[in-house]
């Protein structure tokens, strides 16, 4: 079970409130695609730079490492990965932002509450696994 102070948590809605949450959430599945596109990323198996792009799968970018010659998504290592509903997951921030209920969001994202529950806690535990010094925003996690 995740185990994160109040405190941080207040912090973690502050960093994500003071970023402009309507102009940042809406471009938050955006930006993990467009660092592996301009060759800013890694491959998250063998950490090596050069990949090419590999098609789509499921509305998501693939990748093929030129290394270990393993394919990735652009969400592969991020909390985001396995998720079902990727379309809702920028409504379900701004939501979160906003500090609904997960009744509330389950009624207006029109999903069940325990995943609105394994959602919240997958952002927060991701959060919390990072190095909460040098956290400046959500964008931390996709990286």
């Amino acid at each position: 079970m995740l185990d994160l102070p109040l405190s941080d948590h207040n912090s973690v809605i502050s960093e994500i409130v003071k970023l402009g949450s309507s102009d940042f959430v809406c471009d938050f599945q955006k930006i993990r695609r467009d660092v592996l596109n301009n060759k800013q990323g890694e491959c998250p198996h063998c950490k090596h730079t050069k990949y090419v792009k590999f098609g789509f799968k499921s509305g998501s970018q693939r990748y093929k490492c030129k290394s270990c010659n393993r394919s990735f998504t652009e969400f592969t290592d991020t909390w985001i990965a396995g998720l079902h509903h990727k379309d809702k997951i920028d409504d379900y921030l701004e939501l979160m932002v906003q500090e609904q209920s997960l009744d509330k969001i389950k009624v207006e994202l029109a999903i069940n509450k325990k995943t609105a529950f394994d959602w919240r806690h997958k952002i927060l535990s991701s959060v919390s696994d990072s190095d909460n010094d040098d956290f400046t925003g959500i964008c931390i996690i996709l990286i």
